[in-house]
């Protein structure tokens, strides 16, 4: 009985912080700095994994897993966000020349996190997100060095060989196997949809 009394203390005290954190970012969301969004986008996801650890203490694997998880759905968007409000300059801001250097390093920690996320919690839609930001990743490395449809392909053609390799490395674990070859068979498809288009308006 104490147990039960305890536990429904803990859920109305995190249900009441989440709550009153949405209610002062609806009320205040226009009046913020852009260093006071992302700091408060911050806050929100170090707030979901702090409660996302309670709760694996207390052994409530399930409410554990979903605030984990909309931790880690925050960390690209808090990313992807701090380039709006130039907070690090106008050279990586979306409007500057180090955008696709900024983007890469971002999808790069995205891919790392999601992946971890994946072997730790064993959530499929983890391992597809993480290959989307690996190709992200290489995509604007190239796009870092030249914006030409010619970058595009050959970022493309080096995440398939990366996928080869991993595939390798991966090939008693059935399920990692399958996917990062069913994603990369997509990927292939739309590239060669997007050559013979790219063939067409040529001639």
């Amino acid at each position: 009985k104490e147990f039960n009394v305890n536990n429904l203390v803990l859920y109305a005290g995190v249900s009441l912080v989440i709550l009153s954190t949405f209610i002062f970012a609806i009320c205040t969301w226009e009046n913020m700095s852009g260093l006071f969004k992302i700091s408060f986008l911050t806050f929100e996801a170090l707030l979901f994994f702090i409660i996302s650890f309670v709760f694996a203490k207390i052994k409530n694997n399930g409410l554990s897993k979903a605030f984990y998880m909309m931790a880690v759905l925050m960390i690209p968007v808090i990313l992807y966000t701090i380039p709006v409000y130039n907070l690090l300059g106008e050279y990586l801001s979306y409007k500057g020349a180090g955008i696709f250097v900024y983007l890469a390093i971002s999808n790069a920690i995205c891919a790392g996190i999601y992946l971890m996320s994946y072997f730790l919690l064993k959530f499929k839609p983890f391992a597809y997100t993480s290959y989307i930001f690996i190709y992200a990743c290489l995509v604007n490395i190239f796009l870092a060095f030249e914006k030409s449809v010619t970058f595009f392909l050959l970022a493309s053609l080096v995440y398939i060989l990366i996928v080869i390799i991993i595939n390798f490395i991966n090939r008693k674990q059935n399920y990692f196997r399958k996917s990062i070859t069913f994603f990369t068979s997509i990927l292939f498809s739309l590239l060669s949809v997007f050559m013979i288009g790219a063939i067409f308006i040529e001639f």
